[in-house]
């Protein structure tokens, strides 16, 4: 009861922070309408908001000003996938991958969009990228999830171990049926 409690404080102050934010990112843009940054920036207060359509407007315009920002790019994957619309999703992930090939979460991104397209195949080649280049417990607990999904059990098994001793806050039992974290 505790915990929910706390996650719920900690929710509410990232919701007023985020619509704080949005009132100082309003002023920049006013000041500064061709920067991208701005744009960018109340984006992903749109998105830490659950305002995903607000956001994909913002990450348009940051794109539109800048089409190398790859985090702009990132973020308006990111508002596809709350939007439920993953092919466009891997687009923009593709897009980012393109403009920073060295980013790990851009390839996690991309292999969870994957997932929902019913790729396994690609996510699993993202979800290897990431690993190769930074290899977080995340990213195995992820790709473990989806081992278990092409009924990999050895290998899926393997991952969870390797994510629990790379983060100990991880659960000893972890369920596969309780899904992707």
């Amino acid at each position: 009861m505790r915990r929910e409690v706390a996650g719920l404080v900690v929710r509410e102050l990232k919701m007023k922070q985020n619509e704080a934010a949005i009132k100082d990112f309003n002023k920049a843009i006013t000041l500064a309408p061709q920067v991208d940054t701005g744009y960018f920036n109340r984006g992903t207060a749109y998105n830490g908001l659950n305002r995903p359509g607000d956001a994909h407007k913002d990450f348009d315009r940051a794109i539109s000003i800048n089409p190398k920002n790859s985090e702009a790019l990132r973020g308006r994957g990111d508002a596809h996938l709350s939007m439920k619309d993953p092919g466009r999703a891997v687009k923009d992930y593709s897009d980012a991958i393109d403009v920073n090939p060295a980013n790990d979460f851009y390839y996690f991104q991309r292999g969870k969009a994957y997932q929902q397209l019913g790729k396994p195949q690609n996510a699993l080649q993202d979800f290897n990228q990431a690993i190769s280049i930074n290899g977080i417990a995340k990213y195995y607990l992820a790709r473990g999830f989806l081992y278990n999904k092409m009924n990999k059990a050895v290998l899926a098994n393997a991952d969870v171990k390797r994510a629990q001793v790379l983060d100990p806050r991880l659960p000893r039992k972890i369920r596969f049926e309780q899904g992707q974290s």
